[in-house]
């Protein structure tokens, strides 16, 4: 006999804006925060609590009629003695609904098993079996069981059993799994018979004139979003919420909800048996040096594929673009799969950057041209003795940029006839030829920009709106921003070890290290993040004795015992390269003890060191800070990543030429994708010594980028710094810029880890001018252009507020798994209280039409500033228990000085004319 549990509340079932299903072992954490209603295998392994504080709802797949062996459904089966038959595998067995023990063994093998782990409810299904009569009959029964058993839980049926109307009052809705698709033969997605399509479709229509809530679940290819737009248009004209994915049900989203794709290809290096010699690192290209920066700041995900031998070209469908690096060398093989390759691409609408032509053999070079529609021989033009610029888009260039044209690199190439011509330069040979080099162009299968003295002298175009029209689809696309928080600008920085044991020329025969922590880390109420070597404490480099560890140690306790100080790991010995394979270790005197020279002990074992003998209660190592001119390798990026530690690379010295502009240098890279793991560069400019106008220069570059936010303010710096007056009061100058400025202030640590967020968020487009953001909450900033809108606060959900700067609107979010942003025309005054900008961390405890609770902290007093209010009117607020009032500005801004640490409720009052009129 079945125990019913106590009665609880029913279940109030309104119907989700959207249905996932996803039956692997293992479904995307993200994908169960989009969407509202999730359907899963019950053995999932999965947390199901941050989908729940989100009001999401989870149910389970029951498969009453079918269990693997050695489970816990089989072992409950052989307990009641079940009479089975073999499945369609070995490894399945089937139960018969006729067996007296069925019911009980369906409640409680399956159902209470599943409510055990937290799911709201429950789909009945009988997997591979054919519906009967009989199973019809037991799953209505058993319906019913579950329904008195869990009142606070769903109940769906799937449409295999062919049960519809008759199951109206019983269950909360009916679930299709295919309806006019199904799995081919081949594993792809196919239409389905048309008869039992038919049958479906009646089925469903019957259901839905009942009144009964239908959801279904149909198929498309992973590439084809027409193909998966009319599946879904099919599912929704007869009343079925749809979800389209793949045949494998592995989560797959294909729509209705629109995964925004954000992926871009390079295509870049060569074979080095087939040059000579081993290409370039993805990030040395001159795609990563000039464009990637564009790209991220448009919000895409670059990704580097080097063309080795045994490179194998993708499929180009599932990428937004595809560039070819100007430095891509291939093999006549290679050059004659690229062409087939691209002929693909323009089939499947992706449009193509041009930075080089990399065909050169004669007849593959002839029918690229052909394709593309280039004229010229698309070859070097032969000596030139006279160039000038044929034609230039000026709103399409840098700012300050000079227009020049060059002879070095100059190609005979012209842009197809109905090309949007930006910089086209002409030439003259020797014998009065006449040459033209069309260098940027935008034609109907992409764009080309081909600066051949862009590495030596920067680009001269405008390559954040160069990439943008190159992308441009008539869509807007929201941006991760990790240049901005709570509505500032980031500043963050880190110290290297480098010089922490050297000795000042500061009177008094000082460590650089006690140096650094009297003039800079005491004075400046700003976060730092300070990276010590372990060797170089212990007295292990070469030298050095370990006689003068104890004061080297004690200057790092000191250090990090500052409130403001984080702390990081500079490795063990500082080696000078990351690979697995190979002993690493960097060079250490006769007294260094170790018996292991490998990855873990140069950066775990470090890590262990710091935490051991230098920190104090409380703190812990927080950030990887891979030594300069040994950046990490894959290996030691994943390896970092296992433990759960941030890391970031600093940018090496003199990799900007400090004679280029910041209109037409280029721009670092936030991060680089290699394989499943994230490379984060700090941005911050590391100069082997500080030179004369090194702060203008920097103060020219933090501002903006030709009036883009294209940075952080970052400062990279070195205990050597600390070595003369010179450079020492340079960092200072620096330091006293930027704490002038009304930046937010985070540590190094936490802005890796928003680069990373960023680079792995998802966005799904719900609708015009409507999307959900999917990330772990580190990167708190969209941007948009200004032009899209503002945030309707009403619809909008886990936003925190919003401001405009130049021509871009960055939205601030909570810091949620899922955040809704919603935009609607600026027509008003905002109708509810948000956040315009903070210069310390804040966090909302409540954010409503007319009030807002919420915490600060940081290491300087703070300034908050709120928008909603009635412009000049007037608020009371409450800080850490004391009354105070404050009056809006004429856009309704109320800012607040705050202490470092402060609890503060905000309360609009109404207008003095609407309390006169109570």
């Amino acid at each position: 006999m079945l125990l019913a549990a106590p009665a609880g509340q029913a279940a109030e079932f309104g119907m989700p804006r959207s249905l996932f299903l996803d039956l692997s072992l293992q479904p995307d954490p993200r994908s169960l925060a989009a969407f509202e209603l999730c359907v899963l295998n019950p053995e999932a392994e999965v947390d199901l609590e941050p989908g729940h504080a989100l009001g999401n709802r989870f149910l389970a797949v029951l498969n009453v009629a079918e269990f693997r062996s050695h489970s816990f459904q089989a072992a409950m089966a052989a307990k009641r003695g079940l009479r089975t038959t073999p499945g369609l595998t070995k490894a399945r067995s089937v139960v018969q609904p006729d067996d007296a023990g069925w019911l009980s063994w369906a409640v409680q093998a399956t159902a209470d098993a599943a409510a055990k782990r937290g799911f709201d409810g429950f789909v009945v299904g009988i997997g591979d079996q054919s519906a009967s009569d009989a199973w019809r009959v037991a799953a209505l029964e058993l319906v019913q069981v579950l329904k008195k058993r869990y009142a606070d839980k769903l109940v769906l049926l799937d449409a295999g059993l062919e049960i519809g109307a008759e199951a109206r009052g019983l269950v909360d809705g009916i679930l299709a799994l295919g309806v006019h698709t199904q799995r081919g033969e081949d594993g792809a997605a196919a239409m389905n018979d048309a008869g039992a399509a038919r049958r479906r479709v009646a089925l469903l229509r019957r259901a839905h004139g009942a009144g009964i809530r239908l959801f279904g679940v149909d198929f498309a290819p992973r590439n084809d979003p027409a193909a998966a737009r009319a599946a879904a248009a099919r599912l929704q004209s007869m009343g079925v919420m749809p979800f389209i994915t793949t045949p494998e049900l592995s989560g797959v989203n294909l729509g209705p909800m629109q995964e925004m794709n954000r992926r871009v290809l390079v295509l870049h290096g060569w074979d080095a048996a087939h040059v000579g010699e081993p290409p370039p690192a993805a990030q040395d290209t001159l795609t990563a040096r000039f464009l990637h920066a564009p790209l991220e700041w448009l919000g895409c995900q670059v990704e580097y594929l080097p063309m080795a031998a045994d490179s194998a070209l993708p499929d180009a469908s599932g990428y937004r673009g595809v560039v070819l690096d100007a430095g891509l060398i291939l093999s006549p093989q290679q050059q004659m799969k690229l062409a087939e390759w691209t002929r693909n691409l323009q089939r499947q609408e992706r449009p193509l950057l041009l930075t080089g032509i990399p065909w050169t053999e004669p007849a593959v070079l002839q029918d690229m041209r052909g394709h593309l529609g280039l004229a010229g021989s698309a070859r070097a033009a032969p000596r030139l003795v006279k160039t000038g610029v044929a034609r230039v888009d000026s709103g399409a260039m840098s700012a300050g940029a000079k227009v020049t044209a060059r002879a070095m690199g100059f190609l005979d190439l012209h842009a197809p006839g109905d090309a949007g011509i930006v910089l086209s330069t002409r030439g003259q040979d020797a014998l009065g030829g006449e040459h033209r080099f069309d260098q940027v162009f935008h034609a109907s299968w992409g764009s080309a920009w081909m600066e051949p003295t862009a590495a030596v002298s920067g680009a001269q175009v405008d390559l954040f709106q160069f990439v943008g029209r190159w992308l441009d689809r008539g869509e807007v696309m929201p941006a991760i921003d990790t240049t901005t928080r709570d509505g500032r600008r980031v500043f963050f920085s880190h110290i290297s070890g480098e010089g922490f044991t050297q000795t000042s020329s500061m009177p008094g025969f000082a460590l650089c290290a006690e140096v650094m922590k009297q003039r800079v880390l005491e004075r400046y109420f700003l976060p730092f993040t300070v990276a010590v070597c372990e060797a170089d404490l212990r007295g292990w480099r070469p030298g050095q004795t370990p006689v003068n560890s104890p004061r080297y140690e004690q200057a790092a306790r000191e250090i990090f015992a500052l409130p403001n100080v984080a702390a990081a790991s500079y490795s063990f010995s500082k080696p000078a390269a990351w690979q697995a394979d190979m002993q690493i270790a960097g060079p250490l005197n006769e007294h260094a003890r170790s018996a292991r020279l490998d990855m873990e002990r140069e950066v775990a074992g470090s890590m262990g060191y710091i935490h051991r003998r230098l920190l104090p209660a409380g703190k812990s190592v927080s950030l990887m800070l891979w030594p300069e001119f040994a950046p990490p390798t894959p290996e030691a990026l994943a390896f970092c990543a296992a433990l759960g530690v941030q890391s970031l690379t600093p940018t090496r010295s003199g990799s900007r030429e400090p004679s280029l502009s910041p209109g037409n240098a280029g721009q670092f890279a936030f991060g680089m994708r290699h394989g499943d793991d994230i490379e984060v560069f700090s941005t911050a400019e590391e100069r082997p010594s500080w030179k004369a106008g090194t702060v203008e220069q920097f103060q020219h570059y933090a501002v903006t980028t030709q009036g883009r936010r294209t940075t952080p303010v970052a400062v990279g710096a070195r205990f050597a710094d600390a070595g003369s007056p010179a450079t020492l009061i340079a960092l200072e100058k620096l330091l006293d810029w930027c704490i002038a400025r009304p930046l937010r202030a985070m540590p190094a640590a936490l802005y890796a880890a928003s680069v990373r967020d960023a680079l792995d968020s998802r966005i799904i487009r719900m609708g015009a001018r409507h999307w959900i953001v999917l990330n772990e909450g580190h990167a708190r900033t969209v941007r948009l252009p200004a032009a899209a809108g503002v945030p309707d606060l009403a619809r909008c959900r886990g936003v925190a507020g919003f401001n405009v700067q130049e021509d871009q609107l960055y939205i601030h979010t909570l810091g949620r798994p899922r955040c809704e942003i919603v935009l609607t025309d600026a027509t008003g005054p905002a109708t509810a209280v948000y956040l315009v900008e903070s210069s310390a961390h804040i966090e909302f405890m409540e954010l409503s039409t007319r009030r807002a609770t919420f915490t600060v902290h940081d290491w300087r007093p703070v300034e908050v500033v709120l928008g909603g209010f009635e412009p000049r009117g007037l608020c009371a607020y409450n800080e850490n228990g004391r009354p105070y009032s404050a009056h809006a500005d004429e856009r309704g801004f109320v800012r607040l000085d705050l202490p470092r640490q402060a609890t503060v409720t905000v309360q609009s009052l109404p207008p003095a004319t609407a309390t006169a009129s109570q």
